[in-house]
């Protein structure tokens, strides 16, 4: 059911409201079963969605650049994404970082993507693998130049989201001193915070560092833990 006061809102030309209203039939839309009628509910939440669009709502862009991408209309799909990123847009930031780093209606620039990532990361969206990519190509130097304090940045991104692949890397960053300062203490917490969610190496480190006292009080029963919790993860 949708709401009169919205629509009125909506009608006299107040974006949020068209924006809303929009969103608001494409939900029924989803929800009904008869084909003509889900056409016809669909078409008219395109339309309150276009009109938020051309006053600039970011949101209303976004929506619209992802409707074109899921038809395959995607010169007006990079067009959206652009108008809605361009005004600090985190998932239109995103979106449009994959088309670079994709090569999907733009020249595939890999340095234009990461530039987009990083913006949507700073704006609040943030992919912990897509984090975890980026920090292989800069510490080895493949898709970009290899930069080791570049790759701890977006390990750090990617480990504070809880991607285990970049809490281990990022461990064994610390404890080799590649791109930070060395730090055992930060090994073993990035090592733990891995091993934890079932990371093989992660947990193998681990048996080592307290069998040995490496960084941590030496304790056999540690040690003896991390070790039985490898096995259970391979």
């Amino acid at each position: 059911m949708i709401d009169d006061k919205l629509k009125a809102r909506a009608v006299r030309g107040d974006a949020d409201s068209q924006f809303r209203l929009g969103t608001m039939l494409t939900s029924v839309a989803a929800c009904t079963d008869d084909r003509e009628e889900k056409k016809a509910l669909f078409s008219d939440a395109v339309s309150w969605l276009g009109l938020a669009a051309k006053q600039g709502h970011a949101d209303a862009q976004h929506t619209l650049g992802s409707y074109c991408m899921q038809s395959d209309d995607i010169v007006k799909a990079i067009w959206f994404y652009k108008q809605a990123a361009e005004q600090g847009h985190a998932k239109a930031q995103y979106d449009l970082g994959v088309c670079y780093v994709t090569g999907t209606g733009l020249e595939r620039n890999v340095v234009t993507a990461v530039r987009w990532f990083r913006r949507a990361a700073e704006s609040g969206y943030v992919s912990a693998e897509k984090c975890y990519r980026i920090a292989l190509w800069y510490y080895q130097g493949t898709a970009l130049s290899k930069n080791l304090e570049e790759a701890v940045y977006w390990l750090k991104l990617g480990a504070d989201h809880g991607d285990a692949k970049a809490q281990y890397f990022l461990g064994n960053c610390f404890a080799n001193g590649d791109g930070t300062q060395k730090s055992m203490n930060s090994a073993i917490h990035w090592w733990t915070e891995a091993a934890n969610q079932g990371n093989l190496d992660a947990q193998q480190n681990l048996s080592i560092c307290y069998e040995k006292g490496i960084g941590v009080k030496q304790d056999a029963q540690r040690a003896y833990y991390w070790r039985e919790k490898g096995k259970t993860s391979q």
